[in-house]
């Protein structure tokens, strides 16, 4: 009940801003012939970032929104089996980044006489190559991009993309651009290069 309470305080405030915003920038219009260049731009400049803030809080409103909606329907909409699937699933492709991030150090980083440490990840999908189950090692090669793919669309995804004075929103469900999406499509073929 007291989340409810201070979201919706949060939101009259937000309803405030916004007709604060309104206004000003009514105001700006009116007197755009009356100020100098450099006070028309200070403070459209100004009424950008603050309208920027307020994109901020609203999108964050509405994520606590949505969380406050979740757990109202947490019981009609609970999948106990799921949150087991995504704790194993978790601890999973913690082992996975562990182990990537040793090889990238003991085989990349690390250096004596320009030659490697340790081969680690290389010589482990070697032995299992010359193995009876050679195929295994192409499969765990492929299973290892695949999850470097998964991982990298789903930190754009989640993140967006956020790049000094560029900012693209996060791709969220329903209410994304077409311009964020080409632009988070654009990353992804890059990332892709480095990928392959």
């Amino acid at each position: 009940m007291y989340a409810k309470e201070e979201l919706s305080r949060k939101i009259r405030v937000l309803m405030q801003q916004g007709k604060q915003l309104v206004e000003t920038k009514r105001k700006q219009s009116e007197e755009t012939s009356r100020l100098c260049m450099a006070l028309r731009w200070c403070a459209k400049s100004q009424t950008n970032r603050d309208q920027h803030q307020f994109e901020i809080n609203c999108m964050i409103a509405e994520r606590e929104f949505q969380r406050l909606d979740k757990i109202s329907a947490f019981s009609q909409k609970v999948e106990p089996c799921l949150y087991a699937l995504k704790l194993v699933a978790g601890l999973i492709m913690f082992v996975i980044s562990v182990i990537l991030i040793v090889h990238t150090f003991c085989y990349v980083a690390l250096k004596v006489d320009g030659k490697e440490v340790e081969p680690f990840l290389n010589f482990a999908l070697e032995l299992i190559e010359e193995g009876p189950v050679g195929f295994m090692a192409t499969v765990i090669l492929v299973l290892i991009g695949l999850y470097f793919l998964l991982a990298a669309c789903r930190g754009n995804v989640k993140l967006g993309l956020r790049f000094f004075f560029v900012s693209f929103y996060p791709i969220v469900p329903k209410e994304t651009f077409n311009n964020a999406f080409m632009a988070n499509c654009l990353v992804m073929n890059l990332w892709m290069s480095a990928l392959v």
